[in-house]
């Protein structure tokens, strides 16, 4: 029998998994083996899903599917504390005092995306935030996927954020990571910020971010901090990312202090080693992380997009040429070649 979460334990899980895997949309077959070979979900967290995928029993439902966007909006995205903050000693990277594995003072990047943070202004607006109590109808819509939407939300951060001098840009921010931390939507993905510094343009920050954005254009800005300002630093699993089926697991013999790896969604990838993923919950971002970066702001032109099973291909290739195959196998079993 497969694995699920790389254990040869009978899962109720299993089942769901082998349907997944016959199924002809690709995003949800890789999304399948994921779940089957990320070995970094802690036992506390599997079980936590299959009993939410055991409650599920509405007709026409697909209970994994409900289980794990459930799991992911209840327990990570919204949650006041959310889960990979509980019962993930063995994720932990700093902040978990004897068990740190990272520097407090290494130097971390994000890149954040202003334009997918309607979400969060439309809630500080609704929960009369004053900064945002001025919003006009148009920025108070539920932010969808779409060009036109994406075009709405610009511009508005074009007049009260682009238009404005550096004082200006400072002071919108300001209420920005306010909002955010009143209104958070964990987790804050990282990589440290030698590897992001190296590759500061759009759409390249996002590419080997492995951080599609399906439209566009999208106004980006990037933050430097130092570990010790993230509170739990935590290599991230597949739990953390919910169905997102471009997070590919890191192998068993990747060291801790290393995280994850982000898989590159351009196909041939740039030069360079792995790139290392971390997450930590969202914290209070204060302006002088934009000013550290030296102001990055850029924006890109439309979509950023790749081949998913290209980049999937690649990067398991890299994988392999790094840390070599596994015994018992990992991904092998489901070779992307």
């Amino acid at each position: 029998m497969p694995p699920v979460f790389y254990r040869n334990n009978p899962s109720l899980l299993d089942g769901h998994l082998a349907r997944w895997e016959g199924l002809s949309a690709y995003e949800v077959r890789a999304l399948a083996w994921n779940l089957r070979y990320d070995f970094r979900v802690s036992i506390p967290r599997s079980e936590m899903l299959v009993s939410r995928v055991a409650a599920v029993a509405e007709a026409g439902i697909d209970p994994l599917q409900k289980a794990l966007i459930g799991y992911h909006k209840e327990t990570v995205q919204s949650a006041a504390s959310p889960s990979f903050l509980r019962g993930n000693d063995e994720n932990i990277v700093l902040g978990g005092g004897s068990l740190d594995v990272v520097h407090p003072r290494l130097p971390l990047g994000t890149i954040l995306d202003l334009t997918a943070l309607a979400p969060t202004f439309r809630e500080a607006r609704l929960q009369g935030h004053p900064a945002f109590k001025r919003f006009r109808t148009e920025d108070q819509i539920e932010y969808q996927t779409d060009s036109r939407n994406a075009r709405a939300w610009n511009g508005f951060l074009e007049k009260r954020f682009m238009a404005k001098d550096e004082a200006g840009r400072e002071e919108f921010l300001d209420e920005v990571f306010y909002a955010l931390s009143k209104f958070p939507r964990h987790p804050v993905w990282v990589t440290s910020w030698d590897r992001l510094q190296a590759n500061l343009k759009a759409p390249r920050c996002l590419e080997i971010l492995g951080a599609p954005r399906r439209d566009g254009p999208r106004i980006l800005l990037a933050l430097r901090y130092e570990a010790r300002d993230a509170g739990t630093l935590v290599r991230p699993c597949q739990l953390d990312a919910g169905d997102f089926a471009y997070h590919y697991p890191s192998p068993p013999k990747r060291a801790l202090k290393d995280g994850g790896a982000t898989m590159d969604l351009a196909v041939p990838r740039g030069m360079g080693d792995l790139v290392p993923e971390f997450i930590h919950s969202q914290v209070r971002f204060k302006v002088e992380y934009w000013k550290a970066a030296n102001h990055w702001l850029e924006i890109t032109s439309g979509p950023v997009m790749g081949d998913l099973a290209g980049a999937r291909r690649q990067h398991q290739r890299l994988l392999q040429a790094r840390y070599g195959t596994h015994n018992p196998p990992w991904m092998e079993e489901f070779s992307e070649t």
